[in-house]
């Protein structure tokens, strides 16, 4: 599964999850720095993963993320598509990715 991080300075990064849902789930856990908080972004076929705890734990705010989500967002987040239709999270929509290209560190 692909997502996009995105760091409190703006840093946008496509990065892999993996495969299967442990994988996927301790990769979240290391870029979150923690628990994980879905956050649906309104009208966007996204979702933010965010750290749970990141408030109680003073995180710097995430504005992209503040202004895609409509709440206030610290830490850096993943960019995720929306579930399917078992609740499974599913990749990033490539016409995200492609219209985020030029903000990617590692996107060709």
């Amino acid at each position: 599964m692909r997502a996009v991080a995105l760091a409190p300075g703006g840093v946008m990064e496509l990065v892999e999850l993996g495969d299967s849902d442990q994988e996927q789930l301790r990769n979240v856990q290391r870029i979150l720095g923690g628990y994980m908080e879905v956050v649906r972004v309104p009208n966007a076929p996204v979702l933010l993963l965010v750290n749970e705890d990141g408030l109680a734990e003073h995180l710097a705010p995430n504005m992209v993320a503040c202004i895609l989500a409509g709440v206030t967002i610290v830490g850096t987040v993943l960019l995720t598509g929306l579930e399917d239709s078992k609740g499974d999270l599913q990749s990033i929509p490539e016409h995200w990715v492609n219209a985020w290209q030029h903000r990617l560190v590692n996107h060709p």
